[in-house]
């Protein structure tokens, strides 16, 4: 009888580490959405934003007019996924997944006669 019982804690065991790791895919593929936050800094408020989040085939994020600051500093957009569209989806440290992207870095045209502040 003591058998039976070992082998039926081994086996719950073993089905409740299953149903876990099933679980746990399940919530990294619910993953529908990417969340914006722009200007988590905002040393330069008079910067224009060009924001176009088309997940999951593309997220544009773009500032112009930040070569007009005086003072050091920078501006900061994130993105990151969500299940909902509106709140962060938090990793878990035995999550796997996979993550491919292009990253464009562009020094855009400045205005007629403005100097170009940074080294080229």
């Amino acid at each position: 009888m003591k058998l039976i019982h070992h082998n039926t804690r081994v086996w719950t065991l073993i089905g409740l580490c299953l149903a876990v790791a099933t679980g746990a895919w399940a919530q990294i593929s619910s993953i529908n959405s990417a969340l914006i936050t722009p200007r988590v800094f905002n040393d330069f408020p008079n910067a224009v934003s060009n924001i176009n989040n088309s997940y999951p085939s593309s997220i544009t994020i773009g500032e112009s007019g930040v070569w007009r600051a005086t003072s050091g500093g920078l501006n900061r957009d994130i993105w990151q996924f969500s299940s909902d569209g509106s709140t962060p989806y938090t990793l878990g440290a035995n999550d796997f997944f996979s993550v491919s992207m292009t990253l464009n870095v562009a020094k855009v045209p400045l205005p007629a006669g403005e100097p170009y502040p940074f080294p080229e």
